[in-house]
Formats: structure tokens, sequence, C-alpha cells
């Protein structure tokens, strides 16, 4: 095979093998985000369907009218990232599927009660049925409960007796406003007791008959006073032979879940509360360790108590704080600790949620991890200032209950953390009510190595959070898209993080090219808001490889000419989908070929620029002219070239005669 027929097979084979490499996508979803919690509620979830092969796909949604008609129904369609179909009112809709997953999702407004709908999706060809289900869409809630009032509903195991029912109110943080007990006779024969109190200074007590055995239905209702909306109630059943048959500490409102912890033996031990001051003293802060209906001891402040009576087993610890009204309103954290003498039996840091005083959006956050090997760590706090900086930003690292490290604003410190639990505490405020901002954390060995906690966190109602994975090192591409259903967003941004790092972000959708250092997870933080005329909206991402850039050989045989002469110009590309041709040679050219050029009669560059998914390269080669020789004189007493020649001869022939 000559060199021309091969360099033609080489093209060839180029222009099959060497244009098939797109971006591989390596995780692409859809996320629909409503305006208000309310509204997120009613969110019908979201179903898939498969196409096995490529072809055309129908539709039907329907309002079924049951028991109230839609006043607004839609649809719509999305693969990955893109949105392939929607039907804004109740009908059909076909769309040309190729092979792969599906998501439907629906969103209904119902003006009362409830609305039901069904979803079909069949093949047009053959009518095989893809999807078929039936869902419903509650009406939005317009009331909510009071969020000072809570219930305990339980049912307790009775034998035949008299009992003793008590309940106490904990004061803690303050007496309730009120609180009732009702006991039915559930399967169980006997009289029924209900009554209601203060119960703060002494418990409330009453006799209970019970003459058959089986179960009674035990209802306690309780609501903290206006001031802080918490409050903590103890109830207590017991035989005649003063046995515990049902015990049982309850929070009321606003009072957190309590911790729950082992004791391992019975005897006495230290609770201590630690108020962080972070980003200020709290004006309350109170703690109580019970087990069972017990009060085995509390504190009415920060500082520590002396826990008596312990047996050994389940107990829980309560604690309620209560930060300060001001500019630094809003949120607070505190550690709590359990101990007896250097044996620690709890140990925990808390953080406040917004404050009854404050109306500005404070985020309060805990993170928590584990030292394996204690020494020294770094913890790292950075304001991503997306979109916008806090106003104000500060952590704690703690252990044992205790601060090791403060930090009041964005910043690295350097601390010295013991093996055990650790607990990193963060408190935002953005610089308004609407105010939306980003921080990330991290807190790693100073020597290097695995972070303990690494984490991104936005603080405001419109943040939204996903987890991505990248395999390896290298370049990837990140797209934000507004599928624009029902309407487009008013804002749509993104930001991907690690930990401390800003890797990318985006404002208004499009697209960004980052590059991972290594395999790892990335926090992908979007920030939407509906338009202002609806209450919902439709968002997508989308993680790809990066396309590489395009390759060019470019190549000219011969590479020098004579004066006027030609040359040809050979080409292959990959990772191309349009080349244009310039300087020496002009316009648009295959992705590969042969040409020759035209008459050339001064050194010539050319150049070919070719454009790919991955972006534009460009190749040049030069073809030289080569020198033409001067031609021949005479005259003037010069000798040519072949008198020289002559006069050379003669000379070597005197030389042999004398010798």
């Amino acid at each position: 095979m000559n060199r021309s027929k091969l360099s033609v097979l080489l093209v060839a084979l180029a222009a099959l093998c060497g244009n098939t490499l797109h971006a591989a996508v390596l995780t692409a979803d859809s996320e629909v985000l409503a305006a208000s919690a309310a509204l997120a509620a009613t969110i019908p979830a979201s179903r898939t369907f498969t196409v096995a092969t490529a072809g055309q796909i129908e539709i039907r949604l329907t309002d079924l009218g049951a028991p109230t008609a839609f006043s607004k129904l839609q649809l719509v369609v999305t693969n990955g990232a893109t949105r392939v179909a929607r039907l804004d009112a109740a009908g059909t809709v076909q769309f040309q599927a190729d092979a792969g997953t599906y998501k439907v999702q629906v969103l209904g407004t119902v003006p009362s009660k409830a609305g039901t709908f069904s979803v079909d999706v069949h093949t047009v060809v053959g009518s095989t049925s893809l999807l078929l289900y039936t869902d419903g869409v509650a009406a939005v809630a317009t009331a909510s409960a009071d969020p000072a009032t809570t219930a305990l509903d339980t049912n307790v195991d009775v034998v035949p007796g008299t009992y003793t029912v008590s309940l106490r109110d904990r004061s803690l943080p303050a007496a309730l406003e009120s609180v009732s007990l009702l006991l039915l006779p559930s399967t169980a024969a006997g009289s029924s007791l209900t009554f209601s109190g203060p119960c703060s200074a002494a418990a409330c007590t009453r006799t209970l008959t019970v003459t058959g055995s089986g179960s009674y239905h035990l209802v306690v209702i309780g609501k903290g006073a206006a001031t802080d909306k918490a409050g903590l109630y103890s109830v207590q059943i017991t035989n005649a032979s003063a046995q515990t048959v049902f015990g049982s500490t309850q929070a009321v409102g606003l009072m957190p879940q309590p911790a729950a912890i082992t004791f391992a033996a019975a005897g006495s031990y230290t609770l201590t509360a630690t108020d962080f001051a972070q980003p200020a003293a709290m004006s309350t802060l109170q703690a109580a360790v019970v087990q069972g209906a017990t009060l085995l001891g509390n504190l009415t402040s920060a500082g520590s108590a002396t826990i008596t009576g312990a047996a050994s087993g389940a107990a829980q610890v309560f604690a309620f704080g209560r930060v300060a009204t001001g500019a630094t309103a809003g949120a607070g954290s505190y550690g709590l600790k359990v101990a007896q003498g250097s044996s620690v039996v709890y140990e925990d840091a808390q953080v406040l949620p917004a404050g009854f005083d404050s109306t500005a959006v404070v985020g309060a956050y805990r993170f928590a991890g584990t030292v394996a090997t204690g020494g020294n760590y770094v913890f790292t706090l950075r304001d991503f200032g997306f979109p916008a900086s806090f106003a104000a930003l500060s952590a704690t690292v703690s252990q044992v209950g205790a601060i090791t490290q403060s930090v009041a604003a964005a910043g690295s410190a350097t601390v010295s953390l013991a093996a055990g639990p650790v607990v990193v505490t963060v408190i935002g405020r953005p610089t308004s009510a609407t105010s939306n901002s980003l921080f990330g954390i991290t807190l790693a060995p100073q020597a290097g190595g695995t972070a303990l906690i690494d984490r991104t966190q936005g603080v405001g109602g419109l943040f939204k959070s996903r987890t991505l994975t990248v395999p390896a090192a290298g370049s990837y591409d990140l797209t934000l898209s507004d599928l624009q259903f029902p309407e487009s967003f008013s804002t749509l941004a993104a930001a991907l993080t690690q930990g401390t790092t800003l890797s990318a972000q985006l404002f208004g959708g499009g697209k960004v090219t980052f590059t991972a250092a290594a395999a790892g997870t990335y926090s992908l933080s979007v920030l939407a808001q509906p338009g202002t005329s609806n209450t919902f909206g439709m968002w997508s991402y989308d993680l790809s490889n990066t396309p590489p850039l395009p390759t060019i050989t470019l190549s000219a045989t011969p590479g020098s000419v004579s004066a006027s002469g030609t040359t040809s110009l050979q080409w292959s590309t990959s990772n191309a989908t349009s080349c244009t041709a310039s300087s020496g040679w002009t316009g648009s050219k295959a992705l590969s070929g042969t040409e020759t050029s035209a008459a050339i009669t001064a050194d010539t560059t050319f150049t070919l620029t070719c454009t790919g998914a991955g972006g534009s390269a460009n190749k040049s080669v030069t073809v030289t002219v080569s020198s033409t020789p001067a031609p021949a004189t005479g005259g003037g007493g010069a000798l040519g070239g072949l008198g020289l020649l002559g006069l050379g001869a003669a000379a070597a022939l005197r030389r042999r005669r004398a010798a």
C-alpha cells in the first residue's frame, strides 16, 4: 500500500472513530420548590417510568373531581435535567422519547378539602402501559396548632385494684398555663378520672378504682405560659403497693425533646450546664434530669447541681434556653454534662432555635464528630458570601459539654482535642429577614488527613441542598436550569462547595466548569424563589465530565515548494463538530480530508480551527518556497565559472612539472 492510500485510510478511520466522544453525565435530576412550607406539604410524590425502546409516548392527566375538582392541575415530565413534556390542565400530551427513565410530577390546587387525579402513561404504538396511578392533593392548611400546647396520648395496662394518679408541673422554665388529665377505661373495667390544674406547688393526686383487667386510655394536655410557650410535667400511676405502673415526664410546647442517658449504677451524679454565650449570653438556661416521673435534680441557671437518688438504668436530660433580646437575639448555644467524678455519663452541645423576640432569620446548627486520636486540629469557618455575606457568624468547638475553641467570625483556629466526641455549633444571622447566606466548616487534623467534620449549610428559607459525588480527579461541568414549570423563578442560583472550599457558583442558571483534585463528595446548595405570581417552581441540575477539546492533525506534503508550486494538505480531527480554514486557505472544511492548495508564491501558513462540545482548538502548518538560483553574468573583466576552472587546472600542471 503506497503512502497516499495509507493517509486516506487513516483519515477515514479518524472520521469514523475520533468524533464520537461526548460528555458523560454522572448525575442529573429535577426538583419542585414551593414558596412556603404549607404549599410544600401539598406536593404529590413524583413517579417514574422506563422507556425500553425509543418511540412516541402519550400521557393522560385526569381530574377525578373527588371530593372536589381542582382549580389548577398541571403535569411535567423530565428526563434527567431536561423537561420533555408538560400539561397545564387535565388532558393528553405526546412526546418522542428515547430509551431511558423519566419522572412525572403533578402539581394541583384545590379550593377546599382535597382533590384526586390519575396519570396514565402508555406508548402510542401498541398502547403498552408504562405507568398508571392515582393520587391526591390536600388544600393548603390555613391554621396551625398552638405551638405552646402538647398532648400525651397513650394506653396503660392495669389489673383490678386501687391506684393513685399523680400529676406534677415541674415549672421548667416556668409554671404551665394549664394542664389537664383524662383517664378512661379502654378494655378494662372501672371508674374514669379527669382533673386539671395548676399542679406546681404539690402534685395533683386522685384515686382510681379498677374492677377488671385491661387497659386505660391516658390523655394529658399541657399548655406552656405565654412568655416561653414551653413547659415540663410528670405523670405517675402507682398501685396499692406503691409500685409504679406508669411514670413519665413530658415536654410541652417549645421545650426540646430530652436526651436519653443510662446510669451504670445507682448513686449521686453532677449535672452541669454551660452557656456558650454565642453570640451573646442567654437570658435563661435551665436543665433537669429525670427517671420516669422522678426529678433527680435540676438547674435554674448555668452552673452545676448534684443529682441524688439515681437508680441504675435509663434516665432523661431536659434543657431549655432563651436568648436575650436586642441585636444579637435569635439563637444561642450551650453545653450539657452529666458525670460521676471523672467518669462522664453524658456530654453534648446544643443550639437554640430562632428566638421568641427576634424577627430576623437566624440559623442555629449543630454538627457532631468523633476524635479517634487526640492532638491538634484546625477548625475553619467560612462565609461564602453567597449570595450575600452574613451580618454575624460565629462558632464553637466543644468537648465534655464545655467550649474548647470559640470563633467569633469567619476564619481558622488551631484547637487541641482529646479522643472522644466533639461538637461544633454555628450561629449565623443574614443581613435581613428576607436574606439568605451560606457558610462552610471543616475540622481536620493539623498534620493532614481526613476531616472529622466537613459541612456546608445555607441559612434562610430558600436553600435546597443536594450531595454530588465525583468519581475521580478531573474536569467537570455543572449545569443549573430553570425548567420554567409552572413559570420561571424570580431568583435562581447555586453554589458547589466542599467544606470551606467554594468550587463553583452560578447565578440565574447556566453552566460552569470546575476541577476536582481528587474523587470526593460535594454539596450543591441551590437558592430558588418562585415568581411573585406563582407558588411553585422547578429547577434541575446536571453534573457531567467536561468534554475534551478537539484535537487536530494537519500536515502539508511537500513542506517546501518552488515558486508557484502547490502542496497537498491532509488533516484529521477528534472531538470536533465543525472546522474552518484561515490564513493560506479559507472556508468550512470537513472533519477530515485532503486538499491541494492554490499556487504558492511565498512562505504560507495554513491554519485549521475546529470546534466541539469541549471548545475550540487550532493547528497550523507552514509551507516554504525554495530559493531560485541566480543567473550567470559576463563582461567587466570578471571570470566565469569555466574560466576559474581552467586557471586552477593550469596551476596544478605547473606544480607537477616543477616537481
